[in-house]
């Protein structure tokens, strides 16, 4: 499991904070479902005294024997670290990610600090099925010559090679993107990191702030590595990139910026109902961006 910290606020998270953070994103991930809990997907791999080694994701449920944990968007877990006025609250958002906020609070119960971590679930291993040979025994006479040791190397050689090439061509690296969020005074910078191989057939940047939604075509102009600022006109920002290369499946990659000062005055039920209400929002949200591309 990988953690990023956008860059929305200068918030130095403690070592004991961030250990308690991942364990809680942990338990969002590995616990198993409440009674009446909706599951929205399953995590497949295998556990033992070494720890959990994720394999696969899957949307939706799934019988079956390997599964190690239980994705629900409706799923909070929550922790205060006693003594020093740290809130802190997991959701996960998707099957592979979830959102951590974290809350610094005063003598007088007031916030002063706030952050967001986001924890990414990564396959550990691969499966590797069907792909042992078998090999027959060969007789061979009691006197052993040293071209027959030549021989037998130079096959055990070629075989490793064929087998490395089979394990090549099967199992091609996964694209992948990174989308940072940098919030100023009066501007937003987006920058992006994609590590996908092959031609580029598109590339798309949504920018939705409230009411307003502008996507911008970049197959032009796309680098690997490249970024753009655009006006910040609203408290909350939802970016998203999508990338298509020849012979592989589309990105997407969805970040929200929230500004902390602008943001902090809309909490009055408590973070974890606020978090409850953003997060039916922003399902709705990502649902209709994903509808358009």
């Amino acid at each position: 499991m990988t953690a990023t910290l956008p860059t929305l606020r200068s918030v130095i998270i403690c070592p004991t904070v961030q250990a308690k953070l991942c364990q809680l994103a942990f338990d969002a991930f590995t616990s198993r479902p409440g009674e009446g809990e909706s599951i929205g997907g399953v995590l497949l791999g295998t556990s033992g005294p070494a720890g959990l080694e994720v394999t696969n994701f899957w949307q939706g449920v799934e019988n079956r024997t390997d599964v190690v944990g239980y994705w629900s968007i409706r799923r909070r877990v929550t922790h205060t670290l006693d003594g020093t006025g740290v809130l802190m609250v997991v959701a996960p958002v998707s099957v592979q990610r979830a959102d951590a906020l974290v809350w610094q609070r005063d003598a007088a119960g007031k916030d002063t600090e706030c952050c967001r971590m986001t924890f990414e679930m990564e396959r550990r291993a691969s499966k590797r099925e069907d792909r042992l040979t078998e090999m027959k025994p060969v007789q061979v006479s009691a006197e052993y010559h040293p071209r027959w040791w030549s021989l037998a190397a130079a096959c055990v050689v070629l075989a490793a090679l064929a087998v490395w090439m089979i394990w090549a061509q099967a199992e091609p690296p996964a694209p992948g993107v990174v989308l940072e969020l940098e919030g100023g005074k009066d501007e937003l910078r987006i920058r992006w990191r994609e590590s996908g191989m092959g031609r580029l057939e598109s590339a798309a940047l949504m920018v939705r702030q409230g009411r307003e939604e502008k996507t911008v075509d970049l197959a032009g102009e796309f680098k690997p590595e490249g970024g753009l600022t655009v006006p910040l006109k609203s408290h909350e920002v939802i970016v998203s990139l999508r990338v298509l290369r020849h012979g592989q499946r589309a990105v997407v990659r969805t970040v929200t910026y929230l500004d902390p000062g602008r943001v902090k005055g809309t909490r009055g039920e408590g973070e974890v109902e606020w978090l409850r209400f953003r997060n039916r929002e922003l399902e709705g949200m990502v649902a209709t961006m994903q509808a358009q591309f």
